[in-house]
C-alpha cells in the first residue's frame, strides 16, 4: 500500500498542474475568510480597549460631579465649629427662657393678697399643680 501512495505521489508531481476557476475561487475565499478573521479579532480587542477606557472615563467623570455636587451640598450648612456654638447659644437661651417662664407663671406666697375674691381664686387653683406644667402648648 505504501508503494501505491509513493507512485500516485510521483505521477501527480510529474503532471503539469493547471489552476481552474475552481480551485481559484477556493483559494480566493480561504484568503477573504482569513483576513475576515484577522479584521474581526483586530475589531474585537479595540472594542474592549475602548469600552474598558469609556468605562474609566465615565466613572472618573460621574465621581467628579458627584464630589462637586457635594460639597456645593455641604457648603449650604455651616461648619462643625459654627454648629456647637449655635447649639450651645440655643441650650443657654432655652435654660435662661426656663427660668424666666418658671419665674413668671409660678406663683410666690409673699404676693396673696388677704381680699376674698383673691381667696376664691386660689381655692379654686387649688385643685391644679401649677399653669407652668400647663402652659407651653396648652390649646394646641
Amino acid at each position: 500500500m505504501h508503494f501505491l501512495q509513493m507512485a500516485a505521489q510521483a505521477r501527480a508531481a510529474a503532471e503539469p498542474h493547471a489552476v481552474t476557476y475552481v480551485d481559484f475561487l477556493t483559494v480566493t475565499l480561504t484568503a477573504v475568510c482569513a483576513i475576515l478573521t484577522a479584521l474581526a479579532i483586530i475589531i474585537a480587542v479595540a472594542a474592549i480597549w475602548g469600552y474598558s477606557g469609556i468605562k474609566k472615563e465615565t466613572t472618573r467623570t460621574v465621581q467628579e460631579a458627584a464630589k462637586r455636587a457635594l460639597e456645593a451640598k455641604l457648603d449650604e450648612y455651616p461648619d462643625a465649629k459654627e454648629m456647637f456654638d449655635l447649639f450651645h447659644d440655643m441650650r443657654t437661651l432655652h435654660e435662661r427662657q426656663k427660668l424666666l417662664s418658671s419665674q413668671l407663671v409660678a406663683r410666690s406666697p409673699a404676693n396673696r393678697s388677704a381680699n376674698s375674691a383673691s381667696k376664691k381664686a386660689d381655692e379654686a387653683t387649688k385643685g391644679k399643680d401649677s399653669l407652668a406644667k400647663d402652659y407651653p402648648g396648652k390649646g394646641k
